[in-house]
């Protein structure tokens, strides 16, 4: 059974994609997986490809960047070389599937992984991330990693196995989010499929469009009477 240590201080506010965070940061820590379909209190969702870097506290060690579930949060970890321990880092909201993903792309560009990184390589992944994350974590890893790897990641397209890691799993207690569905059709790393439509997902043109329709003049609409 998959046993995670999670020290999480959570207190966020969430409304579709725009969500305020204080200091949501869950602390690294060392954990146990086993496959899947074996492991009751998580699930791995992703394996990204192995790379070679120094772990605090492990030495340079082969990694497996994953993108990882369990009730009480989903994020991004490493699994070691020739171990099932690890380390993982998440949040218990938003459960952004496609920024985790795009975090194990992150991973496999350094060359140290810190108590930190993980969260760092998280928030590289986000699309739209808050200004203070951008100070915070995206504009230090762009200096590690190098502008151009970073924006070769981001316009990198998002894997099938994704999408229906997102789609599959709406029957859950705690769903992965829709909405990065939306922000990836809108940059072009997702093609648009009637799929998105029936579980509740808005084309990125339909929502700009009903923006625009809420600036506009209230006579101006009133012409269309």
């Amino acid at each position: 059974m998959g046993i995670f240590f999670l020290d999480v201080s959570l207190k966020l506010c969430y409304n579709f994609k725009e969500y305020h965070r204080q200091e949501s940061l869950a602390q690294v820590v060392y954990c146990t997986f086993k496959t899947r379909e074996e492991n009751k209190m998580g699930k791995i969702h992703f394996r990204g490809v192995p790379f070679v870097a120094r772990v605090v506290g492990q030495g340079v060690i082969k990694c497996t960047p994953i993108v990882y579930e369990i009730d009480s949060s989903c994020g991004i970890g490493v699994l070691y070389e020739d171990s099932q321990k690890g380390q993982t880092w998440g949040l218990f909201s938003p459960r952004n599937i496609i920024a985790a993903w795009r975090g194990t792309e992150v991973l496999r560009h350094l060359d140290l992984i810190k108590d930190n990184t993980l969260a760092t390589a998280y928030y590289a992944g986000l699309r739209d991330p808050h200004d203070s994350d951008k100070k915070r974590y995206v504009e230090p890893m762009i200096l590690n990693i190098g502008r151009g790897v970073y924006d070769k990641i981001m316009r990198m397209p998002v894997p099938e196995e994704i999408i229906r890691v997102i789609l599959d799993n709406q029957g859950d207690e705690f769903p992965p989010h829709l909405y990065p569905i939306a922000e990836e059709v809108r940059a072009g790393t997702i093609k648009w499929r009637k799929e998105f439509a029936d579980v509740g997902i808005e084309h990125p043109y339909v929502s700009y469009a009903k923006k625009l329709l809420r600036h506009l003049p209230r006579w101006l609409l009133r012409l269309e009477d």
